[in-house]
C-alpha cells in the first residue's frame, strides 16, 4: 500500500473513533467571537483539539539555540520593505540554497548562494531588481527561476515586473533570460502573488476590489495574457485574504471569505473546481498561507482567526490549519486543527509542508528568562522565532508556542523570516531572518548538506546584464514590449516584425513627419563601465534630418548619440557638432557599440557592418552632458520624413 493511501486510511480511522471536535462561538456578551473546543465527535470540517502536553517535555530554564549562519549585512541607511505573507525569496536548486537579498550598501536585489550549512552566503552578482524598495516573490520550477518584483506605490517606478533566469552549469551562476524583465502594470502591486506550474507557465494573481484577477504566460515564453477575473464558478468576489501555489500543471488559489466563516479552494487551468471548508472565526480580512508537498498530496492552509483579541490568558483559538485532501483521496473530508491560542501570542505565522508534516513558523514575545537576561545587559529583550509541527494525517499541535529557533538578530525584534515556497526532499530547510534595527541577516539551517560546488562569486571583472532585448518571443504584428515606451508617454510603441535582414523577430519603429523616440530605461547601478550594443538598420526614405540610431542619456541629458545623417553617413554627436565616417548602404544592418567610462565621462563608439568593416569609430569622446556621471536611459528615433523607419534586432546593456 502506498504511503499516501496509508495516510488517508489512518485519517479515516481517526475520524471514525471521533477525535475531531467542533469550534463554537462563545463570550458574545464580551463583544467578541472567542472560540472554544466542543466535545469530540465526527463533525465535517470540525476542529481537532490540541495534543496533550508531555509532562517530561519541559523547556530548559535558559533557552538554547542552534548555531546560526551569518548572512550578508543590511543597508544601514535604507529601510527595507517588510515581507508580505505569501511571498518567498529563497529556493533550493542544483544542490544549493539560494536567496534574493539586497546589497549591503545600495539595497539593490541580487542572487546570493549559501555555500553550506555553516555558510557563508556568496553574492553571485546576478541582478534581480535595482529598486531597494521592491517586494520580491520567487518560484523555481526545476528549469526556470521566475521572480516577480514590485513596489507599493501607484506610479510607474513601482511597476510589477517579472524576471526569468536559467542556470548556467559552466559559469555556475544564474543567467537572465532575454526580453526580461517584463512590466505587467504601470503601478505597484504589493499584494500580487506568483506561481509557476510544471510546464513553465507563470501565473500572477492580484486582488481587485473584493475579487481576484489572474494573468499568465504562454508556457515559458514571455507572452503574457491580460488580467482577467479568476474564472471560478460563482466568481471570486468575496475575498478577505488569499494565497496561490502550483500543484503539477494546475494553479491552486485559496482565500478566506469576507462574509462567511469559511475558506475557498479553487483548482484549475482551463477548467476550474471549487470547494469550501468551514472554519469558525475566519470571516473577514486577514492573511492566508497555503502549502503542499512538491509531489502533491494534501493541501494545507494556515489561517488566523479574526475574532477580536482577548485578555491575557485567552484560550480562544487564534491560528487554525485546514488539511484538504487531494481529489483522489479515499476520504475527501477536510480536517481543521487548532495550531495556537490567543495566550500563545504567535504573530506573523508562515506555513511549510515538509513531506507529510505541517511546519508553522511564527514570531513570539520574549520569555521571562530572556527579559531578565537582556535587562542585565541594559537592553530590551527581542522577539523570537518559533516552530510548531504536526503530521498532516493527524494534525494535532502541542499546546504552547513550540520550539524556539532564534531570538532576535543583533538584539533587534524579528521581522517575518524569509522562507522557501516548498521544502524539497534532500535539501533540508533554510530560514533567513532579520529585523528593523538589525545590521545583518541571520540564517537558521536544518538538515542542510554542504553544497556540491560553491556558488561562483561576482569577481572584479564580472559583467552584469542590465538589458537583453531580442523581441524573439513576441508575436509578429503585435506591439513592442512595454519596456520600450514613447518619450514622456505610455506604451505601446513600434510593432514586432519578421524582417528579412535579421534571423529572428525585430522591433520596427516608424518615423513620419514628427517621429517619436522609443526609450528604454537602464537600471541605475554603481559601475565603472557601461556598454550598450545594438544591431539595427534604417529603412525607407533617407529623411530630412538625422536618424538617431542610439542615444544614451543620463540625469543631465544626452551622454552619447550615434547617428545616421540624411546623407547616409555614420557618425556621432559632439558638443561642437556631428562627426561622420563612411557612407552606409541604404537599408544595411549596423552593429553599434557605445562603451561609457563613468569615472572619466568619456565614450568609445564603434559603428560596423555585419562583416566587421568599421564605418565610424572614436575613442575617449567627452560626454555630451556630464551630469552626475550616471546613465539611466537609451533611446532610438527614426529620421523625420515620409516613409522613414528603424528596425531593431537586438539591444544589450552590460556593466562592470
Amino acid at each position: 500500500m502506498s504511503d499516501r493511501r496509508s495516510i488517508w486510511l489512518d485519517r479515516s480511522r481517526l475520524r471514525t473513533v471521533g477525535v475531531a471536535a467542533v469550534l463554537l462561538a462563545v463570550a458574545a456578551s464580551a463583544g467578541r467571537a472567542a472560540l472554544a473546543d466542543a466535545a469530540p465527535g465526527r463533525v465535517r470540517g470540525g476542529a481537532l483539539p490540541v495534543a496533550a502536553p508531555d509532562p517530561l517535555d519541559r523547556p530548559p530554564d535558559v533557552p538554547s539555540y542552534p548555531p546560526l549562519v551569518d548572512g550578508p549585512g543590511r543597508p544601514a541607511d535604507l529601510e527595507l520593505p517588510a515581507e508580505e505573507a505569501g511571498t518567498h525569496r529563497t529556493w533550493f536548486a542544483t544542490g544549493t540554497w539560494w536567496a534574493v537579498l539586497p546589497d549591503p550598501v545600495s539595497g539593490v536585489h541580487r542572487i546570493w548562494g549559501l555555500s553550506g550549512p555553516d555558510g557563508p552566503w556568496i553574492d553571485t552578482g546576478t541582478l534581480v531588481d535595482e529598486r531597494p524598495y521592491a517586494l520580491v516573490d520567487v518560484a523555481w520550477d526545476g528549469e526556470d527561476l521566475v521572480v516577480a518584483s514590485t513596489g507599493r506605490r501607484a506610479y510607474r517606478g513601482h511597476a510589477l515586473r517579472v524576471h526569468r533566469f536559467g542556470w548556467s552549469a559552466s559559469a555556475r551562476r544564474w543567467v537572465p533570460a532575454a526580453d526580461h524583465p517584463i512590466e505587467l502594470t504601470t503601478e505597484g502591486e504589493p499584494l500580487a502573488r506568483l506561481a509557476v506550474t510544471t510546464d513553465g507557465t507563470a501565473w500572477l494573481v492580484r486582488p481587485r476590489g473584493k475579487g481576484l484577477e489572474v494573468a499568465r504566460t504562454a508556457g515559458r515564453a514571455p507572452r503574457w495574457a491580460g488580467w482577467t477575473p479568476l474564472p471560478v464558478e460563482g466568481a471570486a468576489t468575496d475575498v478577505g485574504g488569499y494565497d496561490v501555489l502550483a500543484v503539477g500543471d494546475e494553479l491552486v488559489v485559496t482565500w478566506r471569505r469576507l462574509s462567511a466563516n469559511a475558506i475557498v479552494v479553487a483548482r484549475g487551468r482551463e477548467e476550474w473546481r471549487r470547494s469550501e471548508v468551514e472554519m469558525a472565526g475566519v470571516m473577514g480580512v486577514g492573511p492566508v498561507d497555503a502549502a503542499s508537498a512538491p509531489d502533491g498530496g494534501p493541501l494545507a492552509v494556515l489561517v488566523s482567526t479574526t475574532a477580536a483579541p482577548g485578555a491575557a490568558g485567552d484560550q480562544a483559538p487564534s491560528l487554525l490549519l485546514a488539511v484538504v485532501p487531494p481529489d483522489e483521496a479515499p476520504d475527501p473530508t477536510p480536517t481543521v486543527a487548532v495550531v495556537a491560542r490567543g495566550a500563545d501570542g504567535l504573530t506573523q505565522p508562515s506555513l511549510l509542508v515538509d513531506g507529510s508534516a505541517a511546519r508553522v513558523l511564527a514570531i513570539v514575545p520574549p520569555t521571562e528568562d530572556e527579559v531578565i537576561s537582556w535587562f542585565v545587559r541594559g537592553q530590551g529583550a527581542p522577539t523570537a522565532l518559533v516552530e510548531k509541527q504536526a503530521p498532516l494525517a493527524e494534525p494535532l499541535f502541542a499546546p504552547g508556542v513550540g520550539r524556539r529557533l532564534m531570538s532576535g538578530v543583533d538584539g533587534a525584534p524579528m521581522a517575518r523570516p524569509l522562507l522557501p515556497r516548498q521544502v524539497v526532499p534532500g535539501g533540508g530547510l533554510v530560514v533567513v531572518a532579520s529585523g528593523a534595527g538589525a545590521t545583518r541577516w541571520s540564517t537558521w539551517a536544518d538538515g542542510v548538506a554542504p553544497a556540491p560546488e560553491a556558488p561562483a562569486p561576482a569577481g572584479a571583472d564580472a559583467v552584469t546584464v542590465l538589458v537583453d532585448d531580442t523581441f524573439d518571443s513576441l508575436p509578429v504584428g503585435g506591439p513592442g514590449p512595454t519596456s520600450w515606451a514613447p518619450e514622456d508617454a505610455d506604451p505601446p510603441v513600434g510593432v514586432v516584425v519578421d524582417d528579412p535582414s535579421f534571423p529572428s523577430r525585430s522591433l520596427q519603429l516608424v518615423g513620419g513627419p514628427d517621429p517619436v523616440s522609443a526609450c528604454r530605461p537602464i537600471p541605475e547601478l554603481p559601475a565603472e563601465v557601461v556598454t550598450v550594443e545594438a544591431s539595427m538598420r534604417s529603412s525607407g526614405a533617407p529623411g530630412t534630418a538625422d536618424t538617431r540610431l542610439l542615444t544614451v542619456r543620463g540625469t543631465g541629458g544626452s551622454v552619447a548619440s550615434v547617428r545616421l545623417s540624411r546623407l547616409g553617413l555614420a557618425g556621432w554627436s559632439t558638443s561642437a557638432g556631428r562627426v561622420t565616417g563612411l557612407p552606409v548602404a541604404a537599408g544595411a544592418v549596423l552593429v553599434i557599440s557605445v562603451r561609457l567610462e563613468l569615472p572619466t565621462r568619456t565614450a568609445d563608439i564603434t559603428v560596423s557592418s555585419t562583416d566587421g568593416a568599421v564605418l565610424a569609430q572614436g575613442a575617449d569622446i567627452p560626454w555630451l552632458t556630464a551630469g552626475d556621471g550616471t546613465v539611466d536611459e537609451l533611446c532610438i528615433r527614426p529620421a523625420p520624413g515620409d516613409g522613414t523607419a528603424v528596425v531593431v534586432d537586438a539591444v544589450r546593456v552590460t556593466l562592470r
